[in-house]
């Protein structure tokens, strides 16, 4: 029974569980039209992206649509690279290795 007031705790499953891609807030950034990524395709070229968000998890934004497999999103840098240029990707954690 559930009294007017009272606080309860609920715990709720999925029936499948559904992968999804988490981007670092770091690397997201908006504009008039919305939120986009920087992401580097495989020819390391940069691209702007716009994307469709969710739920944040952490220090993450779950990525619902628009990034095409194969495309590495930039998340540091940001201030010296634009759209249209190379560039030399470095996975977030290798750095120096």
């Amino acid at each position: 029974m559930i009294l007017d007031g009272a606080f309860l705790t609920v715990g709720l499953q999925s029936q499948a569980a559904v992968d999804r891609i988490i981007i670092c807030q770091a690397g997201i950034q908006r504009d008039q039209q919305g939120p986009f990524v920087l992401a580097a395709d495989d020819q390391n070229e940069v691209a702007q992206r716009y994307i469709v968000t969710g739920d944040v998890q952490g220090t993450g934004i779950v990525m619902l649509d628009r990034l095409t497999d194969g495309e590495t999103v930039v998340v540091e840098g940001l201030q010296k690279i634009r759209p249209g240029v190379e560039v030399d990707p470095v996975l977030a954690g290798r750095a120096g290795e």
